[in-house]
Order: C-alpha cells, then structure tokens, then sequence
C-alpha cells in the first residue's frame, strides 16, 4: 500500500512523503515536489506496484514511447528517487529490529479495527434480528390480550381482594412495567403479577365461614359453582394441585357475572373472571402466595404451611440473590408486605403498588441502574417463566428496545398511551 502526503520544510521546499506500508510497520521517504511534476511531464506512464508491498516490493515503470528529452528527464529523476530511497533504508538498516517495532502499526490497525467493525456490524444486525422477531408476536399478543374487557376484568378482581382485606401489590415484571411504561405488563409480555398474599390469608378465603363483603355472594356450594370447580380442579394437570376452589357473585343487580379462585400447592392463586357466571371463565392474574403468615401462632399458619410444603421450603432456602425456577427472590417477597399506595394508569385502571416500588425493584433486579436502564425480554411464548429466561436471553439498553418497538406496529399501538413512573 503507498499513501503520498505534502509538507514544507523550512527553506519553503515542498516535499513529497511517499510511505510504503506492511505487516509490520512503514517505512517512508521524502522526495522533493518538482519529481512529481516529472511523472505529470512523462504523460501515459504507467505505474505497476506489486500486489502486496513487502520491503523486498519491486517498482515496475512502463515508458510509453517518448520523446528523447522526456525520456532523459525521466531516468534522472528516477535514478535521484532510487538514491534517495537507498539512502533512506539504508540509514535505518543498522535500526532494522527496533524499528519495526517502534513504527506506528497503522496497516495492522486498521485492517484488524475494519475487520472487528465489519464482525460487529455483523453480530449487530444478528442480534437486531432477532431482537425484532423476539418482540413482533408477543406484542401482537399482548395487544390481544390486554383489551378493555380484560382491563376490567383485573379491576375487578382487584377490587375484591381489597374490600375483603385482602393485602395484595402488583409484583415482578408487573411492577417494573408499571414504573417503566404505565402498563401492566411490559408490551412483550401478557399476564400480570400481584402478590404476595399471606399463607393462612390464602387458606381462609376458602373456608365455608369466611365473611365477604356484601358486594359479593359465596355460590361455590351451588350447581353453578360445582361446574366451576370441576371444570378446572378436575383438568388432569390440576388433580394432584388443586387444594381447594371459591366462586364469588356480583351482587350487583346489573351483572349475573362471577369470580373464581383456584388454590393450587404450585404456590398461587388463579383467578378466573366469569361472564354470566358459566363454568368457563377468563384467567385474570396469578395471585402468588407468601411463605410466611400474617399469625404464625394460628392453627390456620400451621395447616397452610403442611400443604405448600414444598413451596415454603424452596423459598425459604433460597440464598440471598438466589431465584426460585419460578423466578422468585425471598427478600423481593418479603419487601411486598410493605405499605402500599393505589396509583392510576394511563388507561384509566387504580391499582396497588408498593410506596418503595423502585427499591423493591432494585432489590430484585440487581440496582436502579439495571432495572432502568437494561432490558431482558422473556416473553410466555419462549420461556415457560422469569426463571428459565434469565441467564439465557440477551440485556439490551433500553433505548435499543425502545427503538426496536418502533419498528412494530402492535408495540408502537401498546406505547401510545405509555409513561415512565421514573421520569
């Protein structure tokens, strides 16, 4: 490779720098200015270099025919250019090991920055790929799932659970839309989190002698409630999980419609929603389970805690830091038992959220500048759960997610209405 560069030297000579660059460094020589008007002189010559230029590179100059002055011009220039360049080798010669090693790598530098440049425009457009395809069909899915309907039908649910005394917050990836977005869910995801309702609390709300608010009617003894109860508690996956099933009315004279809940010893509550009170209801929401209770010395603790067993001892041996497969953290349950504020949406829904939901979060996400800067996209559709996708999916920033959004049309419809908490 040969770069040419122009300088003045101090007697106002202009001089041409021609360098001849290799693997291992360059090595350069200067040659007055008017030798260069030589080579525009001599029109039609044409100059050979050798396919790599090596110390050892040969010079090859064609002479077209001349004119006897041209061609006498032309070869005293040239054998000046060769002394020169002679000299110059020459004089380094005795350098030679040091020399390759001080001269500046600039071909080596820039071959391997363009090759690492051309590698991670590659790697780029890879993970932007995928990143566009991992976000295109939860976000349709999404925006299917979180329709007016269903927004109403979690509104309602929450409703329940407060007027019966019931402490619940949103959690998880619920809480962290909510702070991130205004949204109860992020935009690739398509169920909410709320917990973490206490052992023995869980247990009492399906006892035959619970007293529910006089908005809501206990029919799970009625034919209607039993066509509930088998059509979920007897589904093959449910038989063995299923500890026991509520179904609540509206007593509202407007609606015929019901509320089921479901108490399986996997660790939840699942909260079906239920249009004119028929067997086949709507999932609103997981309602996760503590593995503590709100009165460890009752005989109601002592029950609950025999049959999540297995729940309360995974989750209380977890180590601090340490996830459940399910995705949970001990210390992040604990912290949900804190004070909670009712905070309004963008779309019109009040839900309960911790006071220090962004410690909360903190807590479980690794530090503020994580949970609001980083984002790992697990949607429902390629991780059965929070657990099984961190550690296998990518973080992205989140102005990388954002602007991936805006390349699809269902995550943009999700953002119209979003809004940061943090901002």
């Amino acid at each position: 490779m040969v770069t040419i560069s122009f300088f003045r030297s101090k007697i106002s000579i202009f001089w041409v720098k021609i360098t001849f660059w290799d693997a291992h460094g360059d090595a350069y020589t200067y040659i007055p200015l008017w030798f260069t008007f030589v080579f525009f002189f001599c029109n039609n010559i044409n100059i050979h270099l050798c396919g790599y230029i090596d110390w050892n590179c040969v010079l090859h100059i064609y002479i077209p025919m001349m004119s006897t002055m041209k061609s006498m011009i032309f070869l005293i220039a040239m054998y000046m250019f060769v002394l020169v360049v002679w000299i110059r080798f020459n004089f380094h010669a005795h350098f030679d090991s040091s020399f390759r090693k001080v001269l500046p790598r600039r071909v080596e530098e820039t071959i391997h920055s363009n090759a690492i440049l051309r590698y991670s425009k590659l790697y780029e457009n890879k993970k932007w790929k995928k990143l566009l395809e991992r976000l295109e069909k939860p976000c349709q899915r999404h925006l299917d799932s979180f329709s007016p309907v269903y927004i109403a039908m979690v509104g309602a649910t929450v409703e329940f659970l407060l007027k019966n005394n019931i402490h619940i917050v949103f959690t998880d990836g619920s809480a962290l839309a909510l702070e991130r977005f205004g949204l109860l869910a992020s935009p690739w995801d398509d169920d909410v989190d709320v917990g973490y309702i206490e052992l023995d609390v869980a247990l009492q709300l399906l006892s035959s002698n619970l007293t529910i608010d006089a908005a809501y009617i206990d029919i799970s003894s009625s034919n209607r409630g039993k066509k509930a109860r088998k059509n979920y508690c007897e589904l093959e996956v449910h038989k063995k999980a299923c500890v026991g099933f509520k179904m609540f009315q509206f007593a509202k004279e407007s609606t015929d419609d019901c509320l089921s809940f479901e108490l399986l010893n996997w660790g939840f509550y699942q909260v079906r929603y239920h249009p004119g009170c028929k067997p086949s209801g709507a999932k609103t929401m997981d309602l996760w389970i503590n593995y503590k209770c709100k009165n460890e010395e009752s005989t109601m603790c002592t029950k609950a805690t025999n049959i999540f067993e297995s729940y309360v001892r995974n989750t209380k041996g977890l180590k601090p830091g340490e996830r459940s497969r399910n995705g949970l953290k001990r210390e992040g349950v604990d912290l949900t038992m804190g004070e909670m504020e009712m905070r309004l949406l963008p779309n019109g829904l009040r839900v309960p959220v911790l006071k220090e939901n962004q410690h909360y979060l903190s807590t479980l996400y690794g530090g503020e500048d994580v949970w609001k800067d980083e984002v790992v996209v697990c949607p429902h559709t390629v991780y059965s759960s929070f657990g099984s996708c961190v550690g296998h999916a990518g973080r992205f920033p989140m102005s990388t997610i954002l602007l991936a959004m805006s390349k699809i049309p269902a995550c943009n419809s999700i953002m119209k209405n979003a809004t940061a908490a943090f901002l």
